[in-house]
């Protein structure tokens, strides 16, 4: 399983769906890391356990990823 919280877990799949890799584990709090698949220096995000508000966390990896130079190509 991706992550516990169901608008985090959505917003991995869709970057997974966008050509992201999601890479489980990390060290303290960091539950992953969200890789572009085009290797853009500014294209990762790391995807923590406890956020402190789920659903504005996953509007920013829906951004990050919209925003992406490859994924717009």
């Amino acid at each position: 399983m991706a992550h516990q919280n169901k608008h985090i877990r959505e917003a991995i799949e869709y970057a997974e769906s966008c050509g992201w890799r999601y890479e489980e584990g990390g060290k303290s709090h960091k539950k992953g890391t969200l890789f572009c698949q085009y290797g853009h220096p500014g294209c990762k995000y790391f995807v923590y356990g406890t956020p402190r508000t789920p659903e504005i966390t996953a509007q920013r990896i829906r951004r990050i990823i919209d925003h992406c130079p490859g994924v717009n190509q």
